[in-house]
C-alpha cells in the first residue's frame, strides 16, 4: 500500500471516528447545558478546564512522542512500550493528590471539590486505557482505536443522558465518566496482553528520563493547544470583577464550544498524519503537498464558513443549539468563531512540526503566544467580562499561526505565505462576508439569507480558482456518480 493511500485510509478511519464522536458529544453538551443551565453548565466546564491542566503534567507528550518512536523502531517496540507504559502509570499517581490540593488552594466550594475527586479518578483511568492506543496508531492499525472509542463514547453519552433525565445532575455525569473510563482501561488493557504484547510494569530512570526529555516538546505543544480555551475558563473563575456573575462561566463555556468542536477536524488529521509523516519526514516534497492540501481544505470546508456563520448569523446559532438562556454569549461567538478559524486552517504546519526531532523550535514562540493569551486575559476579563476572554483568546491565536508560519520555514525551509496567493484566496471571500453583513443589517429573513450564502459560497469557491483544475474535475466525477449511478445493462 503506498503512503497517500495508508495516509487516505487512516484519514477516513480517524474522521469517521472523531467526526461520530464529536457528533455525539456536542449534542449531549448541548443537552446538558439546557439541563443543567448556565451555572452548573458553567462548572461543568470549570472541571475540565482544570483537569486539562494536570492531563498535561500525567501525560508530559509521551503519548505522541511514543507514537513517533515505536513508528520509526517497530523491532524495538516491546522495550519501548513497557517504559512508555510504565511511565504514564506513574506520573498518573504522582499527579492525583497535587490536583486535591491545588483545587483545595483555589478555594472552590466543598461540593466543586468533591466533584474533582470523581475527576480526577477519571483522568487517571483513561489516560491509562490511552495508552494502548499508542500501539495501534504506531502500527497505522487506526481503525481498532477509532472503534472503540466511537463505541465508547456513544455508551457513556446515553448513560450520561439518562442520569440527567433521572435527576442526578453534574455528579451523575462525573460518576458515568468514572465508571466508562475505568471499565475501558480494564478492558484495553486485558485485551492488549491477551492478543496483541506482554506488557509489564519496568523501572528504569535513564530511560524515562530519556523519553522525558524527548517528549516533553511534544507535551508542550498539546497543552499550548489546548490553553487559549481552558486558561479562559479558569481566569473567569478566578478574576471576579464588576461584570461577574453566576452565569458567566457558563456562558462562555457555550461559546466557546461551538467553534471548539471543530478542532477534532485537525486533531483528526494529526493522528492520522503523523505516523505517516514520520516515517518520511526527509521528504520535503511530500510534506510540502500534504500541508498545502490539508490547509486548503480546511480552509475552504471548515475556516471560511466558520467565520461566516459566527459573524452573521451568532444570535441565531446560540439560540438554535443552546436556548435563550445562553444569548447573551453571542458576542463571545463572534470572537472565537474567527479565533477558531485562524487557528484551524494552520495546523498542517504544526502536525509537520511535530513529525521531526525539530519541534523544540517551535516551543518558545507557542509558550509567547500563550503569554500573550495570559496577559491580555487578564487586562479584559476585569472590565469585559467573558467577551474580554474571548478577544484574549483571539489575540493569542493570531500570534500563533505567526509563529507556526516561522518555524516551519526555519525547519523545513519552505515558505508557506504567498502575498499573490493570499489575496487571490481572501479578498473574495472577504468581500462576500461583507456582503452578507449587509444583507444581515437591513433585517432580512435568515431564511433568505442563509440560502444565498451557500450558493454564493460554492461559486465563489469554484470559480476562484483556489480549487485545483484536476480537483475539480474529481469533485464533478464524485457527484456525478452520486447522483447518477451506473446503470446495471446486463
Amino acid at each position: 500500500m503506498s503512503i497517500a493511500q495508508r495516509v487516505i485510509k487512516n484519514t477516513v478511519y480517524v474522521f469517521s471516528s472523531n467526526i461520530i464522536n464529536r457528533v455525539i458529544t456536542f449534542f449531549f453538551i448541548v443537552y446538558a447545558a439546557r439541563i443543567l443551565g448556565p451555572k452548573d453548565f458553567g462548572i461543568y466546564g470549570l472541571i475540565h478546564a482544570v483537569i486539562f491542566f494536570f492531563s498535561f503534567f500525567q501525560d508530559l507528550g509521551v503519548g505522541p512522542m511514543g507514537i513517533r518512536e515505536i513508528a520509526k523502531n517497530k523491532n524495538n517496540v516491546e522495550y519501548l512500550f513497557n517504559h512508555i507504559l510504565s511511565l504514564k502509570i506513574v506520573l498518573a499517581i504522582i499527579i492525583y493528590p497535587l490536583l486535591i490540593i491545588t483545587v483545595y488552594l483555589l478555594g472552590y466550594k466543598s461540593e466543586v471539590i468533591y466533584l474533582f475527586y470523581l475527576a480526577g479518578v477519571t483522568m487517571v483511568f483513561s489516560s491509562f486505557a490511552a495508552s494502548f492506543g499508542i500501539l495501534y496508531i504506531a502500527f497505522e492499525k487506526i481503525a481498532i482505536p477509532s472503534i472503540i472509542s466511537t463505541l465508547t463514547t456513544f455508551l457513556s453519552t446515553v448513560s450520561s443522558i439518562v442520569v440527567l433525565k433521572m435527576g442526578y445532575g453534574l455528579e451523575g455525569i462525573l460518576w458515568i465518566g468514572l465508571l466508562g473510563n475505568f471499565l475501558g482501561a480494564v478492558i484495553s488493557g486485558t485485551w492488549v496482553r491477551w492478543k496483541v504484547l506482554k506488557y509489564k510494569f519496568v523501572y528504569n530512570y535513564d530511560a524515562w528520563y530519556g523519553f522525558i526529555k524527548q517528549s516533553l516538546p511534544f507535551g508542550i505543544i498539546g497543552f499550548l493547544n489546548g490553553i487559549n480555551r481552558n486558561i479562559s475558563i479558569f481566569f473567569l473563575s478566578q478574576l471576579k470583577g464588576p461584570l461577574f456573575t453566576e452565569n458567566t462561566l457558563g456562558y462562555y463555556n457555550a461559546a466557546s464550544n461551538i467553534p471548539y468542536s471543530l478542532m477534532m477536524i485537525p486533531a483528526s488529521l494529526r493522528v492520522a498524519l503523523l505516523p505517516t509523516l514520520a516515517a518520511n519526514i526527509e521528504n520535503k516534497a511530500l510534506v510540502r503537498r500534504y500541508a498545502d492540501m490539508n490547509m486548503k481544505f480546511l480552509l475552504l470546508f471548515v475556516s471560511f464558513p466558520l467565520v461566516i456563520v459566527t459573524v452573521i448569523f451568532p444570535e441565531e446559532l446560540m439560540l438554535l443549539i443552546f436556548g435563550g438562556k445562553y444569548l447573551d454569549a453571542a458576542p463571545a461567538l463572534t470572537i472565537l468563531g474567527v479565533a477558531y478559524a485562524i487557528r484551524i486552517f494552520h495546523t498542517p504546519l504544526a502536525i509537520a512540526l511535530s513529525a521531526t526531532p525539530y519541534i523544540k523550535k517551535f516551543v518558545p514562540m507557542a509558550m509567547l503566544a500563550a503569554l500573550i493569551n495570559i496577559i491580555f486575559a487578564f487586562v479584559f476579563i476585569p472590565f469585559f467580562g467573558f467577551k474580554g476572554a474571548a478577544l484574549a483568546v483571539c489575540i493569542s491565536m493570531v500570534f500563533w499561526v505567526v509563529a507556526a508560519h516561522e518555524s516551519f520555514s526555519t525547519v523545513f525551509g519552505i515558505k508557506v505565505f504567498d502575498c499573490k496567493k493570499a489575496v487571490k484566496t481572501f479578498v473574495p471571500f472577504t468581500v462576500l462576508l461583507v456582503f452578507l453583513y449587509f444583507l444581515q443589517t437591513q433585517k432580512i429573513s435568515i431564511f433568505m439569507i442563509a440560502p444565498v450564502s451557500i450558493v454564493l459560497y460554492i461559486v465563489l469557491m469554484y470559480k476562484s480558482g483556489i480549487v485545483t483544475k484536476e480537483e475539480k474535475i474529481t469533485l464533478i466525477g464524485s457527484i456525478k456518480k452520486l447522483l447518477l449511478p451506473k446503470r446495471n445493462t446486463g
